[in-house]
């Protein structure tokens, strides 16, 4: 789970710099590709996180937050960004878990 968000943090940080923004959802590529990518890797570190697949979601998702934060021009962040977060962590839990659940239910010997 380290290694999911300190990738996380990562790319979100990326995102930033490539679309010179401050917020990764202020990005011009955000809802196009950064975001889709995203839920893309939730569900894949679902797979490998199982049962807790639903984790990997929040985990991709949150870790906009402290970006925003290292990232940010102004002194605070806004106290709506977590109730936006949780609300765009919605699609990356239900893929993570999906994921995870799918995998949980191959046969033994194919993982």
């Amino acid at each position: 789970m380290i290694a999911l968000l300190i990738g996380s943090l990562a790319y979100w940080l990326l995102v930033c710099r490539i679309d010179d923004v401050a917020e990764p959802w202020d990005g011009r590529n955000y809802w196009r590709l950064w975001y889709p990518a995203s839920v893309a890797v939730a569900a894949l570190a679902g797979c490998w996180l199982r049962q807790r697949g639903w984790s990997a979601g929040v985990i991709v998702t949150f870790a906009q937050w402290p970006v925003m934060w290292l990232t940010s021009r102004q002194p605070t962040i806004s106290p709506i960004a977590p109730m936006m977060l949780a609300a765009l962590a919605l699609a990356p839990i239900g893929a993570a878990t999906l994921a995870g659940g799918w995998r949980g239910r191959l046969p033994a010997g194919s993982n």
